[in-house]
């Protein structure tokens, strides 16, 4: 059972003209959008796990066989790591909806926008910030070693 992420947002919100940006009515969408995404991301992550410790149990002789296992299950180790990493932008995504920053770029402090939110609903930086970030990425690692 393997679910794309992408399609959690099959009912599309309804933006009404001259409606005042994050409004409770928006919040409330996005907190269950982010909650369905969530329900995904576990359950899928479960399904997965079970999958490499089902695999770790078998025995494989052939080398050619073995290598094949390790570099599936070495695939799957890097998948269980995307989806930690998109569930803890959805957690952190949960918390600012509670203290009511959510949708507000985390670098900026500027609206992310309701397009955006759209495609992703965890996305804590607007576009340019995030431009920032990912051009700057290798610079900075290079800073702090």
């Amino acid at each position: 059972m393997k679910m794309a992420l992408s399609m959690i947002v099959l009912d599309a919100y309804q933006l009404y003209e001259d409606e005042p940006y994050m409004n409770e009515r928006q919040k409330a969408w996005f907190r269950e959008r982010l909650m369905e995404q969530r329900d995904l991301l576990v359950q899928e992550a479960r399904i997965r796990l079970r999958e490499i410790r089902e695999a770790d149990m078998v025995r494989v002789s052939d080398m050619v066989d073995r290598s094949i296992c390790e570099t599936w299950r070495e695939q799957e180790l890097r998948v269980q790591a995307r989806f930690r990493e998109v569930l803890d932008r959805n957690t952190e995504a949960l918390r600012l909806i509670e203290e009511g920053d959510y949708g507000y770029c985390c670098l900026t402090g500027e609206p992310i926008g309701i397009p955006r939110m759209l495609a992703l609903p965890d996305a804590l930086f607007s576009v340019e910030a995030q431009e920032f970030r990912e051009s700057n990425a290798g610079y900075m690692a290079l800073l702090c070693g």
